[in-house]
């Protein structure tokens, strides 16, 4: 059985790095043909996965870059779906792109769906159950099916374009900001976030007290009315829920 373990696992190395295929392998020719077709269903997973990524580029540019990608990060999860974790840092620092590192925020963005569109569920904390939660120091924590993505470009417009079916959009002025990546029942959403909702956002990506997390932004010298204001858009959007809650805090509960 060792022997087999063993061969399996030069096999496995051999596809990824073919300067260090053992002779007891095969023809180099042969290897070659396997190596052609994990290549090829690596692009093929990776433009299932960033299609805007593919409108963006065109088919030639997005094949070359998604091949460089492929060569050198295997699938880490025998689901192809899940394909694609580090692409986006990878455009990012292409040379090509270059003048259009507007695209990997569009990627980063598109992974975050898929990521949420697979994610648990979880009940989200409610308006009317903060109260409570403050009092009991209960532990909250941001939504499986949620994600925030801070993108470096004002990708509003792009998105909204390549999501109606046209080809693009200029970028808008803003610069650098947030977005909430989030789904409802069946459907993924995409929100603009301030910057105090996406730090509150992230100081719960943990399960963590309500008050402790508010009042580290507080000291971080965010104004009162800002912290308000940043709850009010995350329990908003549905994107906290409370850890193991109480009973009273359980929809549909008398």
């Amino acid at each position: 059985m060792s022997g087999l373990l063993d061969w399996q696992r030069s096999f496995i190395d051999a596809m990824h790095r073919p300067q260090a295929t053992p002779p007891q392998l095969g023809h180099k020719a042969g290897l070659d043909v396997y190596r052609n077709n994990i290549r090829s269903s690596l692009i093929e997973a990776l433009k299932e996965a960033f299609p805007h990524t593919l409108t963006l580029l065109g088919e030639g540019c997005f094949s070359a870059e998604a091949a460089s990608y492929a060569a050198t990060s295997p699938p880490q999860d025998p689901r192809l779906s899940r394909y694609g974790r580090g692409f986006a840092d990878a455009l990012a620092r292409a040379p090509a792109l270059a003048p259009y590192r507007f695209v990997a925020d569009i990627a980063r963005l598109e992974h975050a769906r898929l990521q949420v569109s697979h994610a648990a569920e979880a009940v989200p904390l409610e308006a009317s159950d903060i109260g409570a939660v403050l009092d009991d120091q209960r532990l909250v924590q941001a939504r499986p099916a949620s994600r925030t993505i801070r993108c470096q470009h004002d990708v509003e417009a792009l998105w909204q374009a390549l999501e109606s079916g046209e080809g693009g959009a200029p970028l808008g002025e803003r610069g650098a900001g947030h977005w909430l990546v989030i789904r409802s029942g069946r459907q993924v959403r995409l929100r603009p976030l301030d910057a105090a909702s996406a730090a509150l956002y992230g100081l719960l990506d943990t399960p963590t007290s309500l008050s402790q997390a508010l009042g580290e932004l507080a000291d971080s010298g965010v104004a009162e009315d800002a912290l308000g204001h940043a709850l009010g858009t995350l329990v908003g959007h549905g994107a906290l829920a409370v850890l193991d809650p109480a009973p009273t805090l359980l929809r549909g509960t008398p």
